[in-house]
């Protein structure tokens, strides 16, 4: 049963997390420095606590939302609503790959376009630099930093998703897709 003070340290843990480059919020098991009771907000972690009393929920409740805004939403803000859609695309992750996948002749092609291709999301994204770490090169010609950005959501999100997703089935797709 999460208590409405471990949904308030999972919840801060996850928006620190995102929005700092060196916070781990998985290797600090969610610990901050940010004070509970000196809040004003408790009520909205008292209610996810109840909502979510099983913490893996929580924490992919609270991951999700992250990813559709970004680090900087507030907990009375986050609602069910906002993560279906990622929750379908991770239920039904191998097919969504596979349908993904067909619009590229080489694995290399997907590689070397993954930050130009809009319509790959975050998800695909994330596993597929789970499997081959393709956000360590340097980016070039990113005036704006939106590659950049994009890069850091991948990497601070990637010790998520490798619980929900199991690498060896997308692995083996990947493989048969490209090996053929």
């Amino acid at each position: 049963m999460v208590s409405g003070l471990r949904a308030f340290e999972i919840s801060t843990g996850i928006s620190l997390h995102f929005r700092s480059k060196t916070y781990d919020a998985v290797k600090y098991n969610f610990k901050t420095r940010a004070s509970f009771h000196k809040r004003n907000d408790k009520y909205f972690f008292e209610r996810l606590a109840r909502r979510y009393p099983n913490e893996e929920r929580l924490i992919e409740f609270v991951v999700l939302n992250h990813l559709d805004d970004g680090s900087s939403i507030w907990v009375g803000n986050m609602n069910e609503d906002r993560i279906e859609h990622h929750r379908a695309i991770l239920e039904t992750f191998g097919y969504h790959l596979k349908q993904n996948l067909t619009r590229y002749e080489t694995f290399n092609g997907l590689i070397q376009n993954i930050y130009q291709d809009s319509t790959l999301d975050i998800h695909i994204k994330t596993v597929l630099d789970s499997l081959v770490d393709y956000t360590d090169q340097k980016i070039s010609d990113d005036p704006l930093g939106i590659k950049e950005k994009q890069r850091q959501t991948i990497t601070k999100y990637k010790p998520f998703i490798k619980q929900w997703i199991r690498l060896d089935k997308v692995r083996e797709v990947i493989f048969q897709k490209f090996h053929t």
